[in-house]
């Protein structure tokens, strides 16, 4: 199945591209800003965030819907100034909500087991 995005039209056609549902390890655009996760290939799930200097001024939403057994881990591409560490989702219902400043990604929300 892979990462399929979602488009939906609202206020008379404007076309959303900015859904993501992943079943798949992904590496995100900075367009792809809200990630759903269903696990159960029998792997754990990767989700690589943007380069956190294009990605400036923008939140990212990653949950994880069904866990099937296996996780989703939330990295950076190294490159994020004071990373504390990837985030693991490992139970349904978890997620993460990051900001990217332009030099560092901060979490505001979580929600993980």
């Amino acid at each position: 199945m892979g990462v399929e995005p979602r488009h939906e039209q609202i206020n008379g056609g404007q076309v959303l591209d900015n859904f993501l549902a992943a079943t798949i390890s992904a590496a995100l655009t900075v367009n792809q800003q809200c990630v759903e996760c269903v696990t159960g290939a029998a792997v754990d799930v990767t989700i690589t965030l943007p380069n956190v200097g294009e990605a400036m001024g923008r939140t990212f939403a990653i949950s994880l819907i069904t866990d099937g057994g296996f996780n989703v881990v939330v990295q950076d591409q190294d490159e994020s100034r004071d990373w504390e560490g990837d985030y693991t989702l490992t139970a349904a219902g978890d997620y993460v909500l990051l900001y990217s400043d332009g030099r560092k990604w901060w979490q505001l929300l979580d929600e993980t087991t």
